[in-house]
C-alpha cells in the first residue's frame, strides 16, 4: 500500500479537483479520453497523467496534449503497474478532492462540476461516483448502468456487486491517504478491493445522472483478465464477509452471511458450492425464498444459466437476484 510519509496537500486556491489518470499502452482511445477531461465545464483542476512505461505511442500523444493545456502534467515512470501509478498520482495531487479517469473512457462535460458540487454540499460523503453508459470500441452505446444513490443501498450491493464506477469516482484525498490507497495486490480488481477497505470508514454515494461513457473492448484489461478478476473478487468478497462475521455472530446474521456467500459463488460461476450452501440454508429455513432463488438455478448448471442470462428474462432474474 501507499506510504503516507510526505503526503501533504499543497495549498492552491485555483485547483479544486485533482484528476488522476494512469496510462499503459492506451494510444487508441487516449486522446479522446484526455480531451473529455480538458473540456469539462469545471475548469479549476489539475490533470495528473502517469504513464506506466508505455511501449506504444502513448507518451508521444501525452507530450503533445501536455503542450496544449497547462493543466495537464504528464509523469513518465517505469513500468510498475497501475496501482503504483495511481498512488503516485494521489501523493502528488494538490487538491483535497481526487477524481479518477481511465484511458479508454469518456467523461461527460459536466461530470467534474456535478461531482465537485455534490462533495461540497455533502461533507460526510467520502466516495462518490455516478451512473454510466457502456460503449463499444466504435463509441456506440451497448448498455447503461444506473447505480444506487444512497449509502445504505450501495452497502447492500457489496460485496456481490461493485456499485461504484471507478472511472467516474471522486474521493476525499485524506480518506485515500489514511487507507493506504491502492494495495498493489488486487489488479484488475484493485478498485473493488479499495472500496471494501473504505466501507467501514466512509459514506458512499452515486449521482443518478449519467456522467461517464465506459468503453468495453477486447483489449481492455478487465476483458483480457476477466477470469483472474472474477476469482479475485470472489476471494475478496468472501474475506470481507468473514471479517464482518467475526463481529456479528447471531443466528440471523449467520444466515444472511451464508446466503451472501452463496450469491458470490453463484454469480462467479461456482454453482456446486452455491448449491451446497443454499441446500444447508433451506434445511434451516425451508420457507425462506432467498436460498431457493439460487438453489434452483444452480441445479441447472453453468450452460443453462448462461442461456437464461442471454434470454429475454435476464432482467427479471437479475432483479430477483439483486433484491435478495
Amino acid at each position: 500500500m501507499m506510504q503516507i510519509i510526505g503526503a501533504v496537500v499543497s495549498e492552491n486556491n485555483d485547483i479544486v479537483v485533482s484528476v488522476v489518470m494512469p496510462v499503459y499502452n492506451g494510444e487508441r482511445f487516449l486522446k479522446r479520453a484526455v480531451k473529455s477531461i480538458c473540456t469539462q465545464t469545471l475548469s479549476q483542476f489539475e490533470f495528473l497523467i502517469i504513464d506506466d512505461g508505455s511501449t506504444d505511442s502513448s507518451i508521444e500523444i501525452l507530450t503533445e496534449l501536455e503542450e496544449s493545456d497547462r493543466r495537464i502534467k504528464v509523469h513518465i515512470r517505469p513500468h510498475e503497474g497501475m496501482d503504483a501509478q495511481l498512488n503516485y498520482g494521489i501523493l502528488h495531487s494538490r487538491s483535497n478532492l481526487v477524481a479518477f479517469a481511465e484511458q479508454d473512457d469518456i467523461s461527460l462535460p459536466s461530470r467534474l462540476e456535478k461531482e465537485h458540487d455534490f462533495m461540497q454540499k455533502n461533507a460526510d460523503v467520502g466516495v462518490l461516483s455516478g451512473s454510466f453508459e457502456l460503449i463499444n470500441a466504435d463509441g456506440k452505446q451497448i448498455g447503461k448502468r444506473v447505480l444506487p444513490t444512497e449509502d445504505s443501498d450501495i452497502r447492500r450491493h457489496f460485496p456481490v456487486f461493485c456499485p461504484v464506477a471507478f472511472g467516474a469516482a471522486m474521493c476525499r484525498r485524506e480518506l485515500l491517504i489514511q487507507a493506504g490507497a491502492f494495495s498493489g495486490t488486487a489488479f484488475p480488481s484493485n478498485d473493488y478491493e479499495l472500496w471494501l477497505r473504505l466501507l467501514p470508514n466512509a459514506r458512499f454515494s452515486n449521482l443518478a445522472d449519467i456522467v461517464l461513457k465506459k468503453r468495453r473492448h477486447p483489449l481492455a484489461s478487465t476483458v483480457i483478465l476477466q477470469e483472474v478478476g472474477n476469482k479475485q473478487r470472489l476471494n475478496l468478497g468472501l474475506a470481507y464477509i468473514s471479517k464482518i462475521q467475526e463481529k456479528n455472530s447471531s443466528l440471523r446474521d449467520k444466515y444472511i452471511y451464508d446466503l451472501t456467500k452463496a450469491k458470490l459463488h453463484y454469480y462467479f460461476g461456482e454453482f456446486s458450492v452455491a448449491r451446497n450452501i443454499c441446500y444447508s440454508l433451506i434445511k434451516r429455513k425451508p420457507f425462506s425464498l432467498g436460498a431457493w432463488r439460487y438453489f434452483l438455478p444452480a441445479l441447472l448448471g453453468r450452460h443453462i444459466v448462461q442461456l437464461i442470462r442471454k434470454s429475454r428474462i435476464t432482467s427479471l432474474v437479475t432483479s430477483l437476484f439483486r433484491r435478495n
